[in-house]
């Protein structure tokens, strides 16, 4: 979840962020719903993963070892098996346990390894490895069609016991349930309106009172909000390959300060391509009408009414993945269109803004081992502004980064890289921005219940004023989710940003905090309540402000 407390603030600078130095990224771009489970870019398993798991119907399953060369399964004794061990023994549970524990440790060694395609049903999981569900028994009395050998049945239990350590060393560790995992949110399954396309919508309704809605220093307003935020999806429901369409508005009223009003869409299509070999290409998309957040960095001019302005993009991303060495190559194409304002009744011309972003990413991943790897990630970008002032204001730039990404166990994931950042403008006045680049994402689930999360990263971000050569942004975040049932769910966040103004003597920093509460009323309703503090300090005469935001939300999957 955003650690950004309002719509205001969080998408502050997003308009006309450069991502070309920022936080490196792992994997293919993401489906906006549905399509091929994630991870599952080809047919073929990957032979680097040994996290896979089987399960068995009907049963309680087991984490058990079997050999290194076929990895870890999960293997539960079938239910027919089960049934037989309860009849035998009756209410002697102790017994029965016992007896099953000894298949658990003996009997299911051999009976995995025995198991050929008919036998067992062979699936991909999203980890990209291979999960074996073991059959139930036809019948009292049916045979299985394929026994363990003799030889398997005898080698393997003296193995076990005269090689415990090796035997049992590559216990699998369960992947630990996030909170979201033990919350359950709302959901729908939407309508079907073709054999492979379906038709899915929801809406937010939100009531939201704020201390400073134009976030000023002097003179702060309060009012209340009402926003409510329509979605609909359309989407195929395909094994491999997706299409989607999504469209969303937010319209938002305020009590006190009609001027403030505002209406937004957006529209997007994505389109993902299973190519096998673990080969993914993905293009999209979108076209939207936005508002410039009261208090964000293109905010600078007070105008009458919020800035409004239109977004253009078309992305592709395309993505070889799954082994010990993968590539990831992505670029997008976005254009910004800022609608004219006005400042006391006096029109102001926004023309000067318009402009036009490329970004492109090369990423490569190298697998040290199971647990460990590296990356190094080469980003470029150009900004073309489209309209002649006087003075040149075009600039491009690049970044590096090389790191580190290391499991350290179920529990712990981190990934940290460090590296240049680099940005050159037309105008031969203004110097070359350069400095230190870097990215970092922790996360942590102590127990299944809890995550905590911590993030870091640096961008260039276009300026929205004549004289202004680029601010250069660094985030830092920390978030904490907690499921106090499925529920209910708790996020709290606070986050940290430091903004640098080249060519002008300014710095801003921003200070973040809000707590969440979501509670799921039934599978298609959910109500949040939240809270949140924000502030702001610059070294530019009344640019700093703080303010409070309270809201209570009604999601509804229709």
């Amino acid at each position: 979840m955003p650690v950004l407390p309002n719509t205001q603030i969080r998408s502050n600078t997003s308009a006309q962020r450069i991502t070309a130095p920022g936080t490196a990224q792992t994997s293919a771009r993401p489906k906006l719903r549905r399509g091929p489970r994630a991870g599952e870019s080809g047919s073929n398993p990957d032979p680097g993963n040994f996290s896979s798991m089987a399960t068995a119907p009907n049963t309680v399953p087991r984490f058990l070892p079997l050999w290194d060369s076929l990895g870890q399964y999960r293997v539960a004794a079938p239910g027919w098996l089960k049934g037989q061990v309860r009849t035998e023994f009756g209410s002697d549970k102790r017994r029965r346990g016992q007896w099953l524990q000894v298949w658990d440790k003996i009997v299911t060694y051999s009976f995995a390894l025995s198991l050929t395609p008919d036998l067992a049903d062979v699936d991909r999981l999203d980890s990209g490895g291979t999960a074996i569900r073991l059959p139930a028994r036809q019948g009292a009395r049916a045979k299985p069609r394929h026994k363990p050998s003799l030889v398997q049945r005898l080698i393997l239990p003296v193995a076990c016991t005269l090689f415990p350590g090796q035997a049992f060393a590559q216990v699998a560790e369960p992947a630990p349930l996030t909170p979201i995992d033990q919350f359950l949110p709302e959901n729908s399954q939407g309508i079907r309106i073709a054999p492979a396309l379906v038709l899915q919508s929801s809406v937010d309704a939100t009531i939201e009172y704020d201390t400073n809605i134009y976030n000023r220093e002097l003179s702060p307003r309060s009012d209340t909000i009402v926003v409510i935020r329509p979605t609909l999806h359309l989407g195929t429901d395909w094994s491999r390959h997706a299409l989607e369409l999504e469209g969303s508005t937010q319209v938002q009223r305020y009590f006190r300060t009609p001027s403030e009003n505002s209406e937004q869409w957006n529209l997007k299509g994505l389109a993902t391509f299973d190519l096998g070999q673990r080969l993914t290409l993905n293009a999209g998309a979108g076209l939207a009408r936005k508002i410039e957040p009261r208090g964000s960095v293109g905010d600078i001019f007070g105008t009458d009414r919020p800035i409004q302005l239109t977004e253009k993009y078309a992305t592709f991303k395309i993505a070889r993945t799954g082994g010990r060495l993968e590539l990831i190559v992505d670029g997008t194409i976005t254009k910004f269109t800022f609608a004219d304002a006005s400042l006391n009744g006096v029109p102001i011309d926004l023309g000067f803004r318009d402009v036009v972003i490329r970004q492109a990413h090369v990423r490569t991943n190298f697998a040290l081992g199971p647990r460990i790897g590296v990356f190094a990630e080469l980003s470029g970008n150009q900004i073309d502004y489209t309209r002649d002032v006087g003075t040149p204001r075009n600039s491009s730039g690049f970044g590096l980064l090389g790191g580190i990404h290391y499991q350290v166990s179920a529990l712990v994931d981190v990934e940290a890289a460090i590296g240049l950042i680099s940005q050159s403008f037309d105008d031969p006045l203004v110097p070359r921005t350069q400095g230190l680049n870097f990215s970092l994402t922790v996360s942590w689930t102590p127990v299944s219940r809890w995550k905590l999360t911590a993030a870091g990263h640096r961008t260039v971000n276009a300026s929205p004023a004549i004289g202004v050569s680029a601010i250069v942004r660094s985030d830092f975040s920390l978030t904490a989710q907690y499921a106090l049932s499925d529920k209910v769910l708790i996020e709290a966040g606070g986050a940290y940003v430091d903004e640098d103004y080249r060519g002008f003597v300014r710095g801003d920093k921003q200070a973040l905090a809000n707590v969440t509460v979501h509670y799921r009323l039934n599978d298609r309703l959910m109500a949040s309540a939240k809270a949140g503090y924000r502030q702001r300090s610059s070294s530019a005469p009344g640019e700093g402000y703080n303010g409070w935001n309270f809201g209570l939300t009604l999601r509804a999957a229709l």
